[in-house]
């Protein structure tokens, strides 16, 4: 069988009202290759990022990441199971174990834990979490990310932390996964690089350039080494905004339009990031990441409404370019 070279992912359009669409996405991107699924994990987004998917950005109808994935997971069979990410400072790090335990179990083996610190100060403080400097914030996803592989590899766990104290903690059943599912980690400031390269099992950042991403990359394998750790048991992936179809100038003037809306920067400066036209060029554009280390490759794919149609292009088109 020949090995892929690159994998592929999508974003499901959970800023909607109804389910059915998330549904229908998955089950679609399984049926045509894709690799893997990934849910938001939040409780509201930013006004922007709503209008960059086309939804209305006042109307905050967002569904809840782990109940969306399980129902996901028993409509699937394959596909990996991902969140994008969970801060992990609103989580109690045992419940979030826990969480996603119940998830391996029910997908059989296919959970990818996406953590990160918190970015969006408003979900925290709108939603009773405090809201505390970044340094706190990535020490606590560090102290949560310990316990939860604690808690999934050992019979009891102890753990005393700045921030979390667990104590002779039962952890079952296990994940399905071994020794556990991965954790993935989001962000791309110094601190979370190096935090991907001594606990994380793949790096998931957003708004690279191929050249951002290459450097970075290249920082975390370099950090991984002098931690005693294979860069090779990291997964380097990239969530990407991508707006594809068939004729490239009303694709672009497309992804113009919402990429602005929902990144108050014009397109021409941050086009950079994203792939954006018809097939021939989307890969052309993935090309230039791939040389940049990415082998795994997470859609967000703009405007949310055309998400069947984008995935179904993807699919016929770009996918098996990569295998």
């Amino acid at each position: 069988m020949t090995q892929a070279r690159a994998k592929f992912g999508v974003v499901l359009p959970t800023l909607t009202s109804t389910f059915d669409l998330t549904s229908s996405a998955a089950k679609t991107a399984e049926k045509n290759g894709f690799t893997s699924v990934w849910c938001f994990d939040h409780l509201i987004s930013e006004p922007e990022f709503y209008r960059l998917l086309d939804v209305n950005p006042d109307s905050f109808k967002l569904l809840e990441t782990w109940t969306t994935l399980t129902a996901v997971a028993v409509q699937t069979k394959r596909v990996m199971l991902g969140t994008a990410v969970s801060p992990l400072p609103r989580y109690n790090p045992t419940f979030l174990a826990k969480i996603v335990t119940t998830l391996d179990v029910v997908s059989k083996g296919r959970t990818i834990l996406g953590v990160g610190a918190g970015h969006h100060k408003p979900e925290f403080e709108l939603n009773g979490f405090p809201w505390k400097t970044v340094h706190e914030r990535i020490e606590m996803m560090r102290e949560g990310v310990e316990i939860i592989k604690k808690l999934w590899t050992q019979s009891r766990t102890t753990y005393i932390g700045k921030y979390f104290k667990v104590k002779e903690a039962p952890h079952e059943p296990k994940p399905i996964q071994k020794s556990h599912p991965a954790i993935w980690i989001g962000g791309n400031i110094p601190a979370m690089l190096k935090e991907t390269a001594e606990i994380g099992n793949g790096w998931i950042p957003y708004h690279q350039t191929p050249q951002e991403y290459e450097e970075k990359w290249n920082k975390i394998e370099e950090t991984a080494e002098n931690a005693g750790r294979k860069p090779k048991e990291i997964e380097p992936a990239y969530f990407m905004d991508t707006c594809i179809g068939l004729d490239e100038k009303q694709t672009i003037k497309k992804a113009k339009l919402y990429i602005e809306a929902g990144h108050e920067k014009t397109f021409e400066k941050i086009k950079q990031h994203g792939a954006y036209g018809t097939p021939e060029t989307v890969v052309d554009q993935i090309e230039k990441f791939m040389e940049a280390g990415v082998k795994h490759f997470v859609l967000v794919l703009v405007p949310q409404r055309d998400t069947l149609n984008s995935i179904q292009l993807y699919s016929e088109k770009v996918l098996p370019q990569f295998i």
